[in-house]
């Protein structure tokens, strides 16, 4: 495997996405491994700029870990420049579905430490992973659990639904078909 420094903007519209979606909640940051809720280094709850700074450290400790020489490969000031950027909305209006494929390359690009999986970024990343695919599925027609009859009633409904859009195309056409039979054989004579 290899590693390199994601640009700052990455890290940054991760967590502003995360963490400055208007109402909604922010991600609930849990290491399933330590079990316990992932804070700031004051013991607050997370913020944009705290996950950031979190992240940030990952991705520059999982270089380290992979090359023993990596002159040039650490920007100086990464950590402060991701901070700084990540303190504030805005920026880029990226969906859902650009968050989690963001959140993988992060986490590809910050595995190479020991003991990724028991790491606090490891859960930022996933916690934040799992928000933006609950943001994808949430056209979904099973929401949480599969109930059969439920399920059966779903298709009914739009097996329905669909037979009854084809019978107005249908009628449509037939409506159609007759208004130019009518003009041809008006023409014809």
């Amino acid at each position: 495997m290899s590693a390199y420094l994601v640009e700052p903007e990455h890290i940054a519209e991760i967590c502003k996405w995360a963490f400055h979606r208007g109402n909604r909640n922010k991600p609930h940051c849990v290491n399933m491994v330590k079990r316990h809720i992932i804070t700031s280094e004051y013991n607050l709850p997370l913020e944009s700029f705290t996950a950031a700074a979190i992240l940030a450290q990952a991705n520059i400790a999982s270089i380290k870990a992979r090359y023993s020489d990596n002159d040039g490969m650490i920007v100086p000031d990464y950590v402060i420049t991701v901070v700084q950027m990540s303190r504030y909305a805005g920026g880029e209006q990226l969906a859902a579905s650009d968050i989690y494929n963001m959140c993988l390359c992060l986490d590809y690009q910050s595995c190479e430490v020991d003991g990724w999986v028991e790491t606090d970024a490891y859960w930022i990343i996933r916690a934040i992973m799992a928000e933006a695919s609950r943001v994808m599925a949430a056209d979904a027609q099973v929401r949480w659990s599969f109930d059969k009859d439920s399920w059966h009633d779903l298709m009914s409904k739009k097996r329905d639904e669909h037979n009854a859009r084809y019978k107005q195309w249908d009628a449509e056409r037939e409506e159609n078909k007759k208004r130019m039979d009518a003009e041809i054989a008006e023409a014809a004579q």
